[in-house]
């Protein structure tokens, strides 16, 4: 009986080893395959353009890339702050809200801001907005520009 015990135990041993063997072989064989067969997924040079995408346009002609752009809102105000590569408010420029589809406003709606201080741009919110509110605010001045996407609750 004792005999069987040592048998049975070195059949189970030679079993596990035989498996991690195999899961180790199998292993090396998918990496081994992803590296000869790799996709555009896990190609280096897909990531690289990603992560340096805005690197390769040619942006010398804008002067806002270095602006800043701080938007707010209260109950019935959306509000952007915007400030040039100094920090100095920058006044004179044309603000517009282009609007997502809302509840209540039809898509694309464009909502002109005015300078009610200067670097400072408002507008009323619109009376039909309910929930939150989705859009893409733009600032330019001369050959300027700056922009982003702003959700605002209500």
């Amino acid at each position: 009986m004792n005999n069987f015990r040592n048998d049975a135990g070195k059949f189970w041993i030679r079993i596990i080893t035989v498996v991690i063997v195999l899961f180790i072989t199998a292993t090396v064989a998918s990496i081994v395959l992803a590296k000869k067969r790799g996709s555009r997924v896990v190609d280096t040079e897909y990531y690289s353009h990603g992560l340096h995408y805005a690197e390769s346009h040619d942006t010398s002609g804008n002067t806002g890339n270095k602006w800043t752009m701080t938007p707010t809102a209260d109950a019935a105000d959306i509000q952007v702050t915007v400030h040039d590569e100094n920090g100095a408010p920058l006044s004179g420029g044309e603000a517009t809200c282009a609007l997502d589809q809302n509840t209540g406003i039809p898509p694309g709606t464009i909502v002109q801001l005015t300078e009610s201080s200067p670097g400072v741009y408002r507008t009323a919110k619109p009376a039909t907005v309910r929930g939150e509110l989705r859009g893409t605010i733009r600032v330019a001045k001369g050959n300027g520009v700056i922009s982003g996407r702003v959700v605002i609750f209500n």
